[in-house]
């Protein structure tokens, strides 16, 4: 537990530098804005002083295609990488076994399932803005066909 609270510390202390105020102001649930950057508390500023913009700032790049010739609906399995910005290198997030599929309205991008004790399919990603969710799907769906182009 006390390690919990000092990793929230530390990371307030670092969100705070990021605004400029040198308090964790900025750090915490709540309606309150932060005074100097006016976003809303837990909202960490980017470098350009505004909440980070999902389309602009998140990088996406597909590591790993491997493609299913056939008759079958599974189509490709696909990682992809997330990044912040084009001048960063290091990525944040790795999906893997993001899914292309061929269904009866054509073919579509399906994030990794797990299945549950009940039998049930559940997604172990779920991609919550609709704008990054189109991004990603034409990212994903763009990769595939030109991998097929390729080959």
């Amino acid at each position: 537990m006390l390690q919990a609270q000092a990793l929230y510390q530390k990371k307030s202390k670092r969100i705070a530098r990021k605004c400029g105020l040198g308090t964790s102001v900025c750090v915490g649930a709540g309606p309150r804005a932060c005074p100097k950057s006016g976003q809303p508390q837990g909202v960490a500023p980017t470098q350009q002083g505004g909440i980070m913009n999902t389309m602009e700032d998140l990088k996406l790049q597909v590591n790993r295609i491997h493609r299913f010739e056939g008759e079958g609906h599974l189509k490709a399995f696909v990682n992809v990488s997330v990044g912040v910005g084009a001048n960063d290198h290091s990525p944040l997030l790795l999906i893997k076994g993001i899914r292309v599929v061929e269904g009866n309205k054509g073919i579509f991008v399906s994030m990794p399932q797990e299945r549950g004790k009940d039998g049930k399919w559940y997604d172990q990603v779920q991609l919550l803005d609709d704008g990054f969710k189109n991004h990603m799907t034409e990212t994903v769906l763009e990769a595939y066909q030109k991998k097929g182009n390729d080959e």
